[in-house]
């Protein structure tokens, strides 16, 4: 991974490979095992990096170094800053460690994705990086679906301290798979949202078989949440694949979402996302406890609206659990529902903006497409799972390595033209060459967006 011009003259390939280096041992972290206590305060490999990289990664940003600062970017910063203070105000000076680390997990990989991704060669080594984790990933899982043992856990535990296996039951037969995870639910939204990446950056001739891997992997997880992500993707990758021809497709897609919300709304005696929960789950009672998630986490909302409960406990029915498997209600009832709105704001423009981006080469216009796949991902599964730790500055990650999408320069209207005129260096493309020169001038008054 390599930055793109920004860079101070004389430094940039220095500060490049470090850059790229660090990005890559980051991403690397993300599925070690490993936590550890100093001086008081929870560590692990990837908030290391983290830590280590905070400063450089906000003073790079704001000089200049990741390009265009961007409105995304005050989004983030915004989001941190609400989030670490709701903490404070909350909890006084025990609050501070807590509203350190939201800071800085939530600044730290965005800017990090920012800096190190900024073109298209970039971005494509960092889903091959990956893909390649998932895969290195994926034998582990098999072993741990059919034996219910994690080898890959057992195996770092001989040295270190990891991650403790949770209560699971089995579902269809098999063991649910946790990996190097804290559960199988952010083990399926790691891998599952790698998929649309892998379907969309690799060429066919290299990449066709890792995709299936990939999803394969995603799914041993067994959640419903990363479940229905998976889904959604594999939904709008076919949508994309049999209307191709149709240039209006997404809107279309949108128009019929939007009648299908409408219509569920007036026929139906429960709201749309409660339909939604009800039918993303693998059972009744699983669906029922979302759907009660749903509604009382509005009842906690609506009662601490500017700065949450931070971590507080949370009003709820006497029977349920303290897990929020939202992960979007979760910020607004953890941080105050500014926090919550801005999430959702967060990630939207982030689609709709590279969505609206023009003039892109047709390999960056597939990426493209691929990345808003795997956020709307994200979006589906934050309905049904909470993201937290690793999984969480992995979806920070995602959405900062989006953001250079917009700084593509427009590929040029008359750029065949060029290649044609370069190809006609003989006699008998004299009036070829005329021609040529005449279409382009034309092609110059014309601006090119």
């Amino acid at each position: 991974m390599t930055s793109a011009p920004g860079s101070h003259p004389g430094t940039a390939s220095s500060h490049d490979a470090a850059l790229a280096s660090t990005t890559q041992l980051f991403l690397a972290c993300l599925a070690l095992p490993i936590v550890f206590e100093f001086g008081g305060l929870r560590l692990s490999p990837y908030r290391l990096v983290l830590l280590a990289m905070f400063l450089p990664c906000l003073i790079r940003w704001a000089r200049g170094d990741a390009g265009p600062l961007r409105f995304p970017d005050f989004i983030v910063l915004l989001i941190a800053a609400w989030s670490a203070l709701s903490f404070v105000l909350s909890h006084g000076s025990a609050g501070v460690e807590s509203a350190g680390i939201v800071f800085i997990e939530t600044t730290t990989p965005y800017f990090l994705a920012r800096l190190s991704i900024q073109n298209l060669n970039a971005f494509k080594q960092f889903v091959s990086l990956a893909i390649s984790i998932v895969l290195v990933l994926m034998p582990f899982a098999l072993l741990e679906t059919l034996t219910g043992q994690n080898r890959l856990n057992a195996i770092f535990d001989l040295v270190f301290t990891t991650y403790p296996d949770v209560a699971k039951p089995p579902r269809l037969g098999l063991d649910r798979v946790q990996g190097p995870f804290e559960h199988p639910i952010l083990f399926g939204v790691f891998c599952g949202s790698v998929f649309a990446l892998a379907c969309y950056s690799l060429d066919n001739a290299r990449g066709s078989i890792k995709p299936a891997v990939v999803f394969g992997t995603a799914t041993l997880s067994l959640s419903s949440g990363p479940m229905s992500a998976l889904m959604a993707q594999v939904g709008l990758i076919v949508w994309d694949r049999v209307l191709r021809g149709t240039r209006q497709r997404w809107l279309l897609l949108a128009v019929l979402v939007c009648s299908a919300y409408v219509i569920v709304d007036i026929l139906s005696n429960r709201t749309p996302a409660e339909v939604f929960i009800s039918y993303a789950a693998f059972n009744s009672d699983t669906a029922y406890n979302r759907i009660l998630i749903w509604q009382w986490s509005w009842v906690n909302v609506w009662e601490h609206p500017w700065f949450g409960l931070g971590n507080g406990d949370w009003k709820r029915l006497w029977f349920m659990t303290p897990s929020v498997d939202m992960f979007w209600m979760h910020r607004a009832m953890v941080h105050g529902l500014p926090v919550g709105i801005l999430n959702q704001v967060l990630i939207f423009w982030v689609m709709f903006a590279i969505a609206r981006r023009s003039g892109l080469c047709d390999q960056a216009s597939r990426i493209r497409t691929g990345v808003i796949v795997c956020l709307c991902g994200f979006f589906i599964a934050g309905m049904t799972v909470h993201f937290w730790n690793a999984t969480f500055v992995w979806y920070m990650f995602a959405l900062g390595s989006a953001v250079w999408i917009l700084d593509v320069q427009p590929t040029p209207a008359h750029a065949d033209l060029d290649s044609r005129y370069l190809r006609s260096q003989t006699p008998k493309g004299l009036l070829e060459r005329v021609e040529f020169k005449r279409i382009q001038k034309n092609l110059g008054r014309v601006r090119v967006f």
